[in-house]
């Protein structure tokens, strides 16, 4: 590797290697962020084999370009393979305003990069695109933006399964006990700030059914509540709203049916 200092003292990184341990990084970048204590500004440039983010999060085959201004990355470029997922591709860019950041995620496999994430297991397959915006003018930095998974499948969800119980959906169980369920698309609005995902009226559709959701996630302590709307049949449902006038009236707003019915969830 290579390391030039510049004549304010920021530091211009240039590393490849088999393995680079980043977790010492994030631990003291969590500690300055909680404390506001600036340090060393770094433009970073690296080709790595294998990079430790976390103690349970690894990425494969890096090629990153980051810009470390001594409080906040404000500019980065990060390709890779998660450990257990697909390629992945993240980009941190300054936004509109100076005290905001753009956020784009992408990959191949929505579910593995959840997996690797520790967000959830449930989740199989799926092209993922996440854009979001972070206001560092608030406390805790909120993210919000919108999240896009396409053509994947849930599996073993006994929330879902608990939900689709109740509306005796018994062919739709037994797809989540089997290979999965499979879903066309979700969509989800949302806000991040302080472990707590926010939900605003995403929706997820498949040609069995259709479910709204908005409410809030405790990511750390596995606590969900939400409520929204499932509609069965969803394709057929959806079908109605075609037809002029009367459509409107029979499946009401957006992405509702008209055979559909309320729900709300509450606990781990």
């Amino acid at each position: 590797g290579q390391v030039v200092v510049h004549g304010d003292g920021a530091l211009a990184v240039a590393v490849e290697g088999s393995s680079l341990d980043l977790r010492p990084y994030f631990d003291r970048e969590r500690a300055d962020n909680a404390s506001e204590q600036a340090s060393t500004p770094i433009n970073l440039t690296a080709q790595v084999d294998v990079v430790l983010l976390a103690e349970d999060i690894v990425l494969q085959g890096v090629d990153a370009q980051v810009a470390y201004d001594g409080t906040l990355v404000r500019q980065a470029t990060v390709a890779g393979i998660l450990a257990g997922a697909g390629e992945m591709i993240l980009r941190l860019d300054n936004g509109a305003r100076f005290d905001t950041r753009v956020l784009t995620l992408a990959s191949n496999d929505a579910g593995g990069v959840f997996s690797a994430l520790d967000v959830t297991d449930h989740m199989v397959g799926g092209t993922l695109r996440l854009d979001a915006v972070i206001d560092d003018s608030l406390p805790g930095h909120p993210v919000a933006g919108t999240l896009a998974v396409e053509d994947f499948h849930i599996i073993d969800a006994p929330a879902l399964a608990t939900l689709l119980n109740v509306f005796t959906l018994t062919g739709a169980i037994a797809m989540l006990q089997g290979n999965g369920m499979p879903f066309d698309r979700f969509d989800a609005p949302f806000t991040y700030v302080d472990g707590i995902l926010h939900l605003d009226d995403a929706r997820a559709t498949s040609l069995s059914m259709g479910l709204t959701m908005s409410g809030a996630l405790d990511i750390e302590n596995d606590v969900v509540d939400i409520e929204g709307t499932i509609v069965p049949a969803y394709l057929l449902n959806t079908a109605l709203s075609g037809i002029p006038v009367i459509g409107d009236i029979l499946t009401g707003s957006a992405g509702e049916g008209l055979f559909a019915a309320t729900y709300q969830m509450e606990g781990a």
